[in-house]
């Protein structure tokens, strides 16, 4: 079964999907309509809708809390893909990475069989001789250059 964050999340994804890439939303109005506290509504977006997943937000505080998402699309894969490497922190963990897969799948800037070789790189079970913090760190530097390859690959097939 999914997690509950997993759920907020589709449900938002949805709602992108039905208004042409972007929704406003009430924090608490959401939550009460999905039977979740507000606080997981927010935790959801700050987490899964990241500038560097390819969405903007603006939040509003007060009265519900308003909340604008938008789906970010003007870019050409390649300039995302150097966008993500740009936003990239020092430290990666494994659901962040997952999270920016899925993401990029969703969007078709990498098929479904890249992210799940990306996936299998990233893992915790493949960095597993190391400790948390080295893995995170390792985990970032491949990321970004699998990234960085992935966006000359694409720039190569333009031309």
């Amino acid at each position: 079964m999914a997690s509950k964050s997993d759920y907020i999340e589709q449900m938002i994804k949805k709602l992108l999907l039905e208004h042409g890439g972007y929704c406003e939303i009430s924090r608490n109005a959401f939550a009460e309509k999905l039977n979740v506290v507000p606080s997981q509504i927010s935790y959801v977006i700050e987490t899964r809708f990241k500038t560097q997943h390819g969405y903007l937000v603006e939040s509003r505080r007060g009265s519900g809390g308003s909340i604008r998402i938008r789906r970010v699309t003007n870019a050409s894969n390649a300039q995302h893909l150097m966008q993500l490497v740009e936003y990239s922190d020092t430290y990666l963990g494994q659901q962040e990475a997952f999270i920016a897969l899925r993401s990029l799948s969703e969007q078709e800037i990498i098929s479904q069989k890249v992210e799940q070789v990306m996936r299998a790189a990233l893992s915790n079970k493949s960095l597993n001789y190391l400790d948390s913090d080295e893995r995170d760190l390792l985990r970032a530097a491949i990321f970004r250059n699998m990234l960085t390859s992935l966006a000359a690959l694409t720039k190569e097939e333009k031309e």
